[in-house]
């Protein structure tokens, strides 16, 4: 016999279902279920998170050519642990050659790189869907809070490496 209580139940099923349906469509993770009512809370599916990183006095000294090692590594970790790595740059497309040199000697040569030719970088972040994002201007990174505000957006305090003891160290979150 069908009761009312037993359609409400079916009906929410049916209705969590349908949602999931769509969040699978508009690539959002939802839970899933198994078990009668009980939650898992395991995304069906992940995607890989997606960090970038501008070139010049966050990768490489622009002033003496010398890499900062703390960010090179921390982007090497990213990038082995299954990160989506990118290098977005102001820089001219005809001015990348030192970047891709710099990713091939480290065993990244599939990160891409985008050359912004000296527009603001908001717009390709959010076309990568990039969630982290490192540069050492604050005004660069600002224009990208302001028109991308969930990304997480640290300023790279370059100039500190010597005395940085770690990655940490060396970043400051732009809020």
């Amino acid at each position: 016999m069908i009761t009312p209580q037993s359609t409400i139940i079916v009906i929410i099923f049916i209705l969590f279902i349908f949602i999931q349906k769509c969040a699978n469509f508009i690539s959002m993770p939802l839970f899933s279920v198994t078990g009668g009512d009980k939650l898992i809370k395991k995304p069906l599916y992940t995607l890989p998170e997606v960090v970038a990183y501008d070139y010049d006095n966050t990768l490489v000294n622009q002033y003496t050519g010398d890499t900062i090692k703390l960010m090179l590594e921390q982007m090497k970790k990213d990038y082995h642990s299954g990160k989506k790595v990118y290098v977005v740059t102001a820089r001219l497309d005809k001015h990348t050659a030192e970047i891709r040199e710099l990713l091939d000697k480290n065993g990244m040569s599939d990160v891409k790189v985008i050359a912004t030719n000296r527009t603001p970088k908001s717009s390709y972040l959010r076309a990568i869907g990039a969630g982290v994002f490192y540069d050492d201007q604050e005004p660069v990174l600002k224009e990208v809070k302001n028109n991308y505000p969930t990304i997480r957006a640290y300023q790279v305090l370059y100039e500190t490496e010597s005395e940085a003891n770690t990655f940490r160290d060396m970043i400051k979150e732009i809020i």
